[in-house]
């Protein structure tokens, strides 16, 4: 038997602790089961399971409040992408070009704004040029299956203050969403 289950106040304060944690952890759940039930009522969808996946990965999961606009031609790549963000908390929406994006982002802005490099008519160098001149307050995070490093260049120049290399995994997207979401908390510190 060990010093401190002997001795009365240790066991007290380590049972507040553990009181504490527990307690920490039903608050996390219960703020991301609001949050996810206002994702869910605004697409007028309810599933037990989203909220499920969100209470299984809520040890990974991004800050609630920001939101995240995916920028993709591939449907497969925007819907893949919407299922993770939504269950690490993030409220995401999707577009399937610049353009789109452009006129989403006119009707309601993102916090972050995840796009790919490669699209039709307007590439993602596009889209992040103009979402730095109208939107300065938005991170915007570029994702490209090439490993160029011109590209790398030309993003940040246009404004991108992250990249990710196709094809990503979740962890390195949460992390470049992390960076993005630390990052645009710093600018509005500033202003």
């Amino acid at each position: 038997m060990d010093v401190c289950a002997l001795c009365g106040l240790c066991a007290l304060a380590h049972g507040a602790i553990d009181a504490y944690a527990r307690l920490t952890v039903l608050l996390r759940r219960l703020v991301v089961a609001a949050v996810l039930l206002k994702y869910d009522a605004r697409s007028r969808r309810r599933t037990a399971d989203t909220v499920q996946l969100a209470f299984d990965k809520e040890e990974r999961m991004g800050p609630v409040l920001d939101s995240v606009m995916i920028v993709d031609d591939e449907e497969g790549v925007r819907q893949l992408l919407s299922r993770w963000l939504s269950a690490w908390g993030y409220e995401a929406r999707a577009a399937s070009s610049a353009a789109d994006a452009i006129e989403q982002l006119t009707l309601q802005p993102a916090s972050i704004v995840l796009c790919d490099v490669m699209m039709p008519v307007h590439d993602g160098l596009w889209l992040a040029e103009q979402i730095a001149r109208l939107w300065p307050n938005t991170a915007v995070i570029m994702a490209s299956g090439a490993q160029d490093m011109n590209t790398v260049t030309r993003s940040r120049k246009q404004g991108a203050i992250d990249f990710v290399t196709k094809p990503f995994g979740r962890e390195m997207l949460l992390q470049a969403l992390r960076r993005a979401g630390e990052r645009r908390e710093r600018l509005l510190a500033a202003v």
